[in-house]
């Protein structure tokens, strides 16, 4: 149900808004109406013209530009659940709302780890406070009323009464796991020295071994140029400027040129994928289901880094033979999933695909 919202004054000034074409702030500004009273709907540019610009000559197509306009800026974030697009409004927290509703909408995944990381922090501290009784000392009070002018200091509250029976109990240790949350977090928005170069753990509860280093460097300028090669050779690539999920995946040890981009192109043939964020999620749901069907099939989760030989391809780049062959037979199955980035198709003259590769492709379907 629609619900009654609030422009602050400072909303015309923000820079954020500024930089939006004036149909879109029209839109922000309509979306709040349509949202819960958390600041999430589902994302639908048919449905939101049906709602905010029922009598405009605007199309679906013209809302779904306005949105993509509101995404690049920040100002909402897409998440996908069960197959479903949803937004989120970033700053819904400038919203005055009151006699707050239950959520409406799934909660997004980042909101779902805060969650969870405040109520791990609370389970610490009455563990915490447990261990302290435990040993015979009271935990402290709070102070009730005027504090004391010169208050009297205790010393056995100045000595450490009984210390954590694990480090894991401290709330410093406790602190420092919100923080590379919350680190892990804004990796997504803008690249800076707490971006985090995560290993993959096969537990979480068991610390992972610590891999070599890559080269990564978490500076604007590497962010600049990953984003401009992967625009180059991705056709339809998201238009989000958050490529943080990406630099993540090659910290993780997937190369460039080899291994993330192809993955990318295979996640998004045929579908449309509007922020790197999901784009990364598909790519890691792929990577998940082709290791344990590997695994049923007695071979290694993950397959030998040497596909083959590299071939250039003029103003593409360097592909492995297995990329070229799998191209070539998705090809013979479907003419439409050329990637125009190879150039001529197989059966057109100028073909840069190697004669032996469509051959091999042919003989293998």
């Amino acid at each position: 149900m629609a619900r009654i919202r609030t422009i602050k004054p400072e909303f015309w000034s923000s820079a954020q808004v500024m930089d939006l074409s004036v149909p879109a702030r029209l839109l922000f500004i309509g979306i709040w109406n349509f949202c819960d009273d958390h600041g999430r709907a589902v994302f639908s540019a048919r449905r939101l013209k049906a709602q905010i610009f029922p009598s405009d000559d605007f199309t679906a197509a013209d809302v779904h530009g306005m949105l993509t306009e509101l995404m690049s800026s920040g100002l909402i974030k897409i998440y996908v659940i069960e197959d479903r697009e949803f937004f989120e409004v970033t700053g819904w927290h400038h919203q005055h709302v009151n006699r707050r509703g239950n959520p409406i909408f799934p909660l997004p995944p980042w909101a779902l780890e805060k969650s969870h990381s405040l109520n791990e922090k609370r389970k610490e501290k009455e563990k915490e406070k447990e261990i302290l009784i435990g040993g015979g000392i009271a935990p402290p009070k709070r102070p009730r009323g005027r504090p004391r002018k010169h208050p009297r200091v205790e010393p056995a509250a100045a000595a450490p009464a009984a210390q954590p029976l694990n480090g894991a109990h401290h709330p410093a240790a406790s602190a420092g796991r919100d923080e590379e949350a919350v680190a892990a977090t804004a990796a997504d928005r803008q690249p800076g020295p707490t971006v985090p170069s995560h290993a993959e753990g096969k537990d979480s509860g068991q610390a992972p071994e610590q891999p070599a280093r890559l080269a990564i460097e978490h500076t604007q300028a590497f962010y600049d140029r990953v984003l401009a090669r992967l625009h180059e050779a991705i056709p339809g690539a998201p238009v989000d400027p958050a490529v943080g999920p990406m630099v993540r995946l090659l910290a993780q040890g997937m190369d460039l040129e080899t291994d993330l981009i192809p993955a990318c192109l295979d996640a998004l043939a045929g579908k449309k994928i509007y922020t790197w964020e999901i784009l990364a999620q598909r790519i890691l749901e792929r990577r998940e289901r082709a290791a344990a069907l590997r695994e049923r099939q007695g071979l290694p989760a993950q397959p030998r880094a040497n596909q083959g030989p590299k071939h250039e391809i003029p103003g593409a780049g360097e592909y492995s033979a297995a990329f070229l062959q799998d191209c070539v037979k998705r090809w013979r199955q479907d003419p439409s999933s050329w990637f125009p980035f190879l150039g001529p198709k197989p059966d057109e003259p100028g073909c840069h695909i190697p004669r032996h590769l469509i051959e091999t492709a042919r003989k293998a379907a």
